[in-house]
């Protein structure tokens, strides 16, 4: 029997009878037992940094290893068969098909184009890929929305903490968020990301967007603000 843990970030409170419930309805998988653990307050980072620390103390109190680790978001939509289908594979990092919360709800695959330079700082410069040339179901990629992914257990000893932090510059502008911060230590590790086409996450919003719907959203959206004068 393996074990994976599932660390949901509850940022949202609004979401988050929503989300337990269709989590509640997620499908029993064959050979795993699945066990979870609801982050809450304090930026993302710090629920992750803090979730990671904890790690080795969860394992030594329930007398397990875990083999796997999943990451939720409260304000995401997951199939049913979510568990399913990201537990049969076998590569070191997965991600779902998934798209950003905000306009112009991109895709939520990116690759490393480049490298940034702020305040002396370097950052790899992420960008979404080319869905044109993503014919296959599965492909790789440099990273995804952590709230859509899944490690390897072991990877967490592999990487030096901090695992997550946000890069802030001088003048207090976010230039690299938490979910790149931690991919971009993967990339410098050697990982990279397995994308499943087959396994389609959404996020909340006024609607509910996914990778088959994000124009018909963005459109309505667009047409809002003009009507309303309102974002």
């Amino acid at each position: 029997m393996k074990n994976a843990l599932v660390f949901i970030s509850a940022s949202r409170d609004w979401m988050e009878s929503r989300f337990m419930f269709e989590f509640m309805r997620s499908e029993p998988i064959g050979g795993w037992n699945i066990a979870s653990l609801n982050l809450r307050g304090h930026s993302a980072a710090d629920r992750h940094n803090e979730a990671f620390n904890m790690l080795p103390d969860l394992e030594k109190m329930w007398n397990v290893r875990f083999d796997r680790i999943l990451f939720m978001d409260s304000d995401q939509y997951y199939p049913p068969d979510y568990f399913v289908k990201m537990l049969v594979h076998d590569e070191p990092v997965v991600g779902s098909y998934s798209v950003s919360r905000y306009p112009p709800f991109e895709i939520a695959q990116y690759d490393s184009v480049g490298v940034k330079t702020v305040d002396g700082v370097s950052f790899p410069d992420y960008q979404p890929v080319n869905q044109d040339e993503m014919t296959e179901p599965t492909f790789y990629c440099d990273a995804v929305g952590l709230g859509a992914s899944m490690i390897d257990r072991d990877l967490v000893d592999k990487i030096k903490p901090p695992w997550f932090m946000d890069l802030i510059d001088s003048r207090g502008v976010r230039v690299l968020c938490d979910d790149f911060y931690f991919f971009s230590k993967l990339n410098e590790a050697g990982y990279r990301v397995c994308v499943d086409k087959n396994i389609m996450v959404g996020h909340y919003t006024v609607f509910l967007v996914l990778p088959t719907n994000r124009h018909i959203v963005l459109d309505a959206h667009n047409k809002w603000i003009e009507y309303t004068g309102q974002g």
